[in-house]
Formats: C-alpha cells, structure tokens, sequence
C-alpha cells in the first residue's frame, strides 16, 4: 500500500478478457464452495431481528453470494469507467460509488451519515458558503496549471482522504447489507496519480524549504499508511485496459474543457503507474481482471463476468479463517462511525495546509449560522426569553 513493495506484474497472473473471460489456473477443485444466502436489508421485514443479530455477529455470511463482493473499477482518464460501472451494478445489483469529486467529505455528511438536512447541504456546495471558499483544492484548476507545486501538492492530499471516506463508506455498506459495491476508482489506487504526477515532476519534495514544509511526497506516503486503518482490500479490480493515446484521444473527443488541456505523456504516466499498483494489489491477494474495452463492447464484457463461477482467489485475506469475522466486526464497527474515520484523517501533518485565518472569516461566521442554527455558547434562540434583545 505504501509503495515499497510495488513491482512489475507477472504477465501470466492477470486475468484478462478476449472474448471469453479466462479464468486463473488457481481456480478450481481447491476452492471453498459456498451456499448462496439472501442478503440483509436495514429493513425488518427483508431479513428480521434473528437474521440481523446473526450477521452482526457472522458477517462474512452475508458476502457468500458471488456478486456480494468489493468491487473497484479502474483505469486511466476518459476510458469509460463511469459508464461501464454503472452497467455493472444495473446488472448485478450492486451499491453504485462513482469516482469521488472535492466534495465528497460534505456530501457523505447527508448522504451516508443523514447529519445534515438537503438545504444545508446545498448551501455548503454554493460558492458562497465557507466550505467552497476556504476550499483550496480544484480538478478544473489542476487541470489547466497542474505545476501549481501548492495547489497539486493539496489537492493530492484532499483527494487521498476523499478516497479513504468512500472505501470506508462503501466497506461499511458491504458489510451491514451483505450488497455489493462498485466503486470507481478507490483509496489504494489513489497513488497511481501520485507517481503519476511524480514523475511529471508536479508533485515532489522541496527539501530546501523550511520545515520540512516541502516534503509534499514524503508526507503523502506517511498520511496513505496511517489512513490504511480498519480496511481490507477489494475482492476483485476490473481494470479498463486501454492505450494511452486511444484514452488521450477519447478525452479530445468527449472530455471536459479541462481535461483536455492534460498533455499525452500524463496518461502514459498513468499507464506506467497502474502497472505496478495492480501488482501490488495481486500480491495482497485480489483477484485483478484486465477487460479490453478498446475491442470489445460493455455487454460482451458483463456477460463473459457473469459466466465466471467465482469472482474471489483463494490467498484473498476475505477467505474463511478462525479470526475473520472477529476483524470483520471491528471493521464494521469503526467505518460506521463517523468521527472514527475523520480524526483518523485529520490527524496527520500536511506541509501546505493553511495556518492563519483569512480575513473574510469573521463575516462568513455570520453567514453561517443562518443554515447552520449556530448560537452562543449557553444560549437558544427558542428557549432564552432575552432573544429578542440579543438578537
């Protein structure tokens, strides 16, 4: 995960898709066969009270289905994983997570965690609130000055933990509802744009700053190993193969004004990187699928998946042991929970990040307790008879 055991993949692990999936050589009379259950839902009547205490105490029974699994999607820019992602759940009924933006950290506020209301969270996206104007990370703004040391230097971090709250949150969903997840993109492929962009030399170390406030790199690989805390890693990578000038190509055609402002060699960057970030994923034991989306067309490719009989490798640290559900439950019970994961986030040195108060801070306060119900500390506003006076 942290980088130092990466490696070139050996050639013949990597499952990959001509027109018929190919499946391993490990496959076969040695693996654990396993009976189908009905997943849980939150709702009683889908699964009841026995059925739920049964799973909270044996989670990997929910996770015997073949399509109950932690599925991430990956590939370089503009390849289609969106797209094909979303087939995938349609098809298979899995828990649908596209690739998270800036504002993921807010939105799951609402989304996941219900702690705040559709209006406040609307607020917190408009330009105006204090979240987007003390925002200091931007992919559009990346994209057209991606050597803006700071800014690429930030936004890499940002996104680094954006990712980290989805794999949390999609992990959590898989383990309380039994419901697969397909995710685009996830926490451990995030050093792929970090070696990317590394050997672009937009994001390295500046030792000849004071402070150490210049070891952009060296803090990442610190923060993406403290973070890589109460996980496991994904059952199965399907990653879109694609040429880097066929994706460069595609981005021309279809991509984002910004986008199209990234120079060819980024996405042979890219390339290179997922070469040994999908090595390293085998070696952790998940099961990678290499798919040629250039050839081959999304319903072809979900067919040949579907006639795989198992989707898991038999070294996976899912498989059956005397301790997995003991580890399943402290997983569970840590990504459920909010602040677990925030202040495992927040507690790790960033070089760029900003140490003083902006000016419009004061003001903005004012603005916020308007979709925020802040009030003196000691004082509410409907139960103080002297509100009328304070205010």
């Amino acid at each position: 995960m942290d980088g130092k055991l990466w490696g070139r993949p050996p050639q013949n692990r990597m499952l990959k898709l001509s027109h018929k999936l190919l499946v391993s050589p490990m496959r076969g009379k040695n693996l654990i066969k396993i009976t189908s259950v009905a997943n849980y839902s939150s709702d009683i009547g889908a699964g009841g009270v026995v059925d739920r205490l049964l799973y909270n105490w044996m989670p990997s029974r929910l996770l015997k289905e073949k399509w109950s699994k932690m599925i991430c999607i990956e590939g370089n820019i503009g390849v289609g994983k969106a797209a094909f992602a979303e087939a995938l759940s349609t098809r298979f009924e899995l828990k649908y997570y596209p690739c998270v933006d800036e504002n993921y950290d807010l939105k799951r506020r609402r989304d996941v965690f219900n702690f705040i209301t559709d209006e406040q969270l609307q607020w917190e996206l408009s330009p105006e609130s204090l979240a987007q104007r003390s925002m200091k990370g931007s992919i559009d703004y990346f994209c057209q000055t991606p050597d803006d040391w700071e800014h690429t230097t930030y936004l890499r971090y940002h996104m680094l933990s954006n990712r980290n709250y989805q794999y949390n949150d999609a992990l959590a969903h898989l383990l309380h509802t039994g419901q697969g997840a397909a995710v685009v993109r996830h926490f451990y492929s995030d050093k792929v744009f970090a070696e990317a962009q590394k050997a672009m030399k937009w994001f390295v170390d500046k030792p000849e700053m004071r402070d150490q406030s210049g070891m952009a790199v060296h803090f990442y690989e610190k923060k993406a190993f403290h973070i890589n805390q109460f996980f496991l890693p994904p059952q199965v990578i399907l990653y879109l193969n694609m040429p880097a000038e066929e994706a460069y190509e595609r981005v021309q055609q279809n991509g984002t004004s910004y986008e199209k402002q990234l120079p060819l060699e980024y996405f042979h960057r890219i390339e290179d990187a997922y070469i040994d970030n999908l090595a390293e994923a085998q070696r952790n034991g998940v099961n990678v699928i290499e798919l040629n989306v250039s050839r081959l067309k999304t319903e072809d490719l979900l067919n040949d998946l579907d006639e795989v009989e198992e989707l898991e490798v038999p070294f996976s640290k899912w498989q059956p042991t005397m301790t997995l559900d003991r580890s399943l439950r402290q997983t569970k019970r840590f990504n459920m929970e909010y602040n677990d994961r925030q202040m495992l986030n927040n507690n790790i040195y960033s070089p760029v990040e900003c140490t003083w108060p902006p000016k419009w801070l004061t003001a903005q306060a004012a603005v916020e307790e308007k979709y925020h119900n802040f009030h003196e500390k000691g004082f509410h506003p409907t139960k103080d008879l002297l509100h009328v006076i304070k205010n």
